[in-house]
């Protein structure tokens, strides 16, 4: 079982890395320009309450190197709210998570890059 896991946590890495790499093609990271449509990420204002759709998955297994985790996470909301321009003092944020298959314990890790 313990291959099997590390099997996973390895394919998982691979993912976000894939991820990252579409992420700096499609979103022009390197030069701070969003270019093209990604398809990855959508942003909406609505009244004044901000709507993101990431179409992406949390990782399943914990030991995912957390850097990596980190900037993917981080990245992704950068993405999401460079064209937004609204500021909060405070803010309630809803995190709803559709995931492929029960027992599926995302636990902070995740939450916390999301939110900060």
């Amino acid at each position: 079982m313990e291959v099997l896991l590390d099997a996973y946590r390895l394919v998982e890495e691979a993912r976000i890395d894939l991820w990252n790499k579409m992420y700096r093609t499609r979103y022009g990271i390197d030069t701070g320009e969003i270019t093209g449509d990604p398809g990855l990420i959508k942003t909406e204002v609505v009244n004044g309450i901000i709507h993101i759709t990431i179409q992406d998955i949390p990782p399943r297994a914990k030991g995912i190197d957390k850097a990596k985790l980190q900037f993917h996470w981080l990245g992704i909301m950068q993405a999401a709210l460079q064209d937004v321009d609204l500021k909060f003092e405070h803010a309630l944020c809803e995190i709803v998570l559709y995931i492929p298959g029960r027992g599926w314990d995302v636990d902070r890790r995740v939450y916390h890059y999301i939110i900060d």
